[in-house]
């Protein structure tokens, strides 16, 4: 594959992925605000569905070789902006030629006819008498001459001047010619050029995102550095109770941090939940309990890949302006589905509501009230919602039923999407 068609193939690719993540990301945001999903999991597997089905689609569509109405528009105007043929990109060479081919104006007669002129026509000036006596009688002949030279004259010197005011035509045309040409080569410069343009633009800003995402991470590990790995004590004795009661299978570490104010989940081979030091003095059992089957069930429903996914798709695909919105829902439904799994097994409604208010004091704390953290403060934050669901008696946190219809839908979706968008 040479650079052109792998240019065009990226450029077609972005098109594509426009158009068709514009369909999930606002066919998900309409059916929510229309009509939601009245279980939360159905909602988060909309728009599960609706961030990376756009990625998808786009590339099973091109994968089967068609193209979007955008792409194979993109396709035609480079096909056509490198088959031009030499001769159109240089005008000026017909001008020339135009100029060469221009027939010599009659100047060459107008002087043929100035010595019959001078012939034929005595000076105007009076002549001595002697003189006069001394000139020839003209003839009828010599006088027809001098009057046919006369009219020929006006015509001749006519004949020159619209020869003169052609070449000027000629030059000023040329002059167009050649100026329309250098704005013809500047303009055909740009046509060839803009998807390089556009994709050179594209890829420093989604470096950029995904540099300022590195960093983010970097620091959050550095943060991490002198974490204190559990080895006994009845704080991991209480995480390893829920852990056998939940069945989880993969085997999870527990740290301890005081440079960080958060508790938080990590990893995707080597799963980890990582805790403030303030967790083993200022929480109660009941409270540290609900933490970390809070924390657990980030790590059961594999909550750090999609955070993390949801966040690479917004940096590299920021042209896209509704990926932001489905990483927040995902994030926001997250949390709600954490907060039911951890009372599912622990049974600690209010131990887990007033275990978020104290973590979200720390976090408050930590960064001197100079900014509040999104969801922690308002009157309907998300946090006052979480809390206000959590004691609510008539919400049942059950485990939620299987859903055998999702993963046809789903792929519905998707090949419906691929071949029809």
């Amino acid at each position: 594959m040479t650079t052109g068609e792998a240019l065009r193939l990226t450029l077609s690719w972005l098109a594509t992925y426009g158009l068709h993540s514009t369909l999930f990301l606002g066919g998900a945001w309409l059916l929510c605000r229309l009509r939601p999903p009245r279980i939360d999991r159905n909602r988060e597997r909309l728009w599960k569905l609706a961030l990376v089905g756009g990625v998808l689609s786009a590339t099973l569509q091109l994968g089967l070789g068609a193209q979007s109405p955008l792409g194979s528009f993109e396709l035609e105007a480079l096909s056509a902006s490198r088959s031009a043929p030499a001769r159109a990109a240089r005008p000026e060479l017909a001008a020339e030629q135009r100029l060469n081919d221009t027939p010599p104006h009659t100047e060459p007669e107008s002087r043929a006819v100035e010595p019959a002129r001078n012939e034929a026509r005595w000076p105007e000036t009076p002549l001595p008498g002697f003189a006069a006596a001394l000139r020839p009688p003209l003839t009828d002949a010599a006088v027809e001459v001098a009057r046919d030279a006369e009219r020929s004259v006006p015509d001749a010197e006519s004949g020159a001047s619209a020869g003169v005011a052609s070449v000027g035509k000629e030059h000023a045309r040329s002059s167009l010619a050649s100026r329309s040409s250098r704005l013809g080569a500047i303009t055909r410069t740009l046509g060839a050029r803009w998807p390089a343009l556009v994709l050179g633009l594209w890829v420093a800003l989604g470096l950029a995102g995904v540099t300022g995402l590195v960093a983010s991470w970097t620091c959050l590990r550095a943060r991490m550095l002198g974490r204190e790995r559990l080895s006994d004590g009845p704080l991991l004795e209480r995480f390893e109770r829920l852990h056998a009661r939940a069945r989880v299978r993969r085997r999870v570490r527990l740290s301890v941090s005081a440079r960080i104010a958060a508790p938080f989940s990590t990893g995707l081979l080597w799963p980890e939940v990582c805790l403030p030091r303030a967790v083993l003095t200022d929480l109660t059992p009941a409270q540290q309990e609900a933490l970390l089957a809070h924390e657990l069930a980030h790590l059961v429903r594999r909550d750090p890949a999609w955070f993390g996914i949801g966040f690479l798709i917004e940096r590299l695909l920021f042209f896209q302006p509704l990926n932001r919105l489905a990483r927040v829902q995902l994030a926001e439904l997250a949390e709600l589905a954490c907060d039911d799994w951890a009372v599912r097994w622990t049974g600690g409604r209010l131990a887990l509501a007033s275990c978020l208010t104290e973590v979200a004091g720390w976090v408050i704390g930590e960064r001197a009230r100079l900014v509040t953290p999104p969801g922690l403060a308002g009157h309907r934050s998300r946090l006052g919602q979480r809390v206000e669901r959590l004691l609510d008696e008539r919400r049942s946190p059950a485990g939620e039923p299987a859903a055998p219809w999702w993963p046809p839908l789903a792929a519905g979706a998707l090949a419906l999407v691929a071949l029809a968008g």
